[in-house]
């Protein structure tokens, strides 16, 4: 059996000759298990049938009572384009197989010996239904991978490994990414090298890729675009070659927009700086409420390695009331109007050794679109996407 054809087959065979066709559809069923015969003697009758219930092929002699076998067609295709149908009749003439071919036939079998003809039958019929299914399974590929092109956050491309890198394929993501259309990648009415790379970025991502072609792997790279409409975006790409006979013959890949991610990670570094240079005890939260950045006043404050600190979370080193009581004063702050105010309020930090030291603290609320640390005192987002920053100073009250 065809791979494709693996499971139960359902036939309906539509034959004049009601003996006949009890003998094929007896010796189907009977040696071959995944068969199932349903018999009509009309094509009226078939079409009953056909509305009523479903098959995976039909077989049908040409010379019916009511009608002949390329009207039932006819009927078949006007209703189920796809669905297999195999012409099995005693009429053997040039004219008739030609007739049915044109007619869009799946199969045309002349009937013979009763203990040959049904090996031949079953053969066409299990042929005829694997490649109907598997175009079916390879269309709902087709459908599942559009669906999921569709839903990625950016574009997924096809390319010759050329200079310019003219694009075969193109999915809609492109619009949003670059303000361009697939179809203008596509013809090349737009270049993705000439008009949507910068100058400065061109020669080291064709570098970046004929180095990884070269070692025979996969590439991954970021580097900015320049939109339709003028803005400069960070892009994110992966990609690998496509060879056929060894030979290569494109390229495919998957393109986003890294933009926010760069700018976060921007600010981080000048919140680094910034903490790495200040006098004070200070640390910078990510949006979860973990220490990302610290300082070695920091760490000599509460007796911890900077290592062990970078990760934690700020309740580790703040008791939980000054953690309630930080929210409470950057949800003040974020409400008024001056972004960049100050509160003050006094607390203990812990230490390794289950000790406490009294300290004052300095909530900040800083007004940033780019920052790295949009967090609250109890390390939730909030949604102005402000940034706060708790400098500690030890006291000496």
């Amino acid at each position: 059996m065809s791979e494709g054809a693996r499971g139960e087959i359902r036939v309906l065979y539509v034959d004049g000759d009601p003996v006949f066709t009890d003998v094929v559809s007896d010796v189907l069923e009977r040696e071959f298990d995944s068969i199932t015969v349903e018999t009509e003697t009309t094509a009226s009758t078939a079409v009953s049938a056909l509305t009523d219930s479903t098959f995976d092929c039909v077989v049908s002699e040409f010379e019916l009572p009511d009608k002949n076998g390329l009207e039932l067609l006819d009927h078949v295709r006007r209703h189920e384009e796809n669905l297999p149908f195999i012409l099995f009749t005693d009429d053997g003439t040039e004219k008739l197989a030609s007739d049915a071919i044109s007619a869009g036939v799946t199969d045309y079998l002349r009937k013979g010996q009763t203990a040959t003809q049904c090996t031949e039958l079953t053969d066409c019929i299990e042929r005829a239904v694997g490649n109907h299914r598997a175009t079916i399974g390879r269309g709902e590929s087709d459908r599942m991978l559009s669906t999921l092109i569709g839903n990625l956050p950016g574009m997924v491309y096809r390319c010759r490994n050329e200079r310019g890198w003219p694009m075969e394929f193109v999915s809609e993501g492109c619009a949003e990414l670059t303000g361009y259309s697939a179809a203008a990648l596509e013809r090349g009415d737009i270049g993705w090298e000439s008009d949507v790379l910068p100058p400065d970025d061109r020669d080291r991502l064709w570098e970046t890729v004929q180095r990884a072609i070269e070692s025979n792997r996969s590439f991954k790279t970021t580097y900015r675009i320049r939109t339709r409409d003028g803005a400069v975006r960070w892009c994110w790409e992966r990609g690998s070659g496509v060879f056929e006979g060894g030979e290569l013959v494109a390229l495919e890949g998957f393109i986003t927009d890294i933009t926010e991610q760069k700018r976060r990670e921007e600010q981080l570094e000048q919140y680094r700086t910034l903490v790495e240079n200040v006098g004070d005890p200070m640390y910078v939260l990510d949006e979860n409420g973990s220490v990302v950045v610290t300082n070695d006043a920091m760490a000599n404050h509460l007796g911890y390695e900077r290592g062990d600190i970078v990760g934690e979370r700020v309740e580790t080193f703040i008791p939980p009331e000054a953690v309630e009581r930080g929210d409470e004063i950057i949800r003040e702050l974020l409400a008024e109007d001056d972004a960049n105010g100050w509160r003050l309020w006094r607390t203990r930090t812990r230490r390794p050794s289950s000790t406490t030291t009294r300290v004052s603290l300095r909530a900040r609320s800083e007004s940033s679109a780019t920052s790295p640390t949009d967090w609250n005192a109890n390390g939730n987002s909030n949604a102005t996407r402000r940034s706060s920053r708790l400098s500690a100073t030890p006291s000496t009250r």
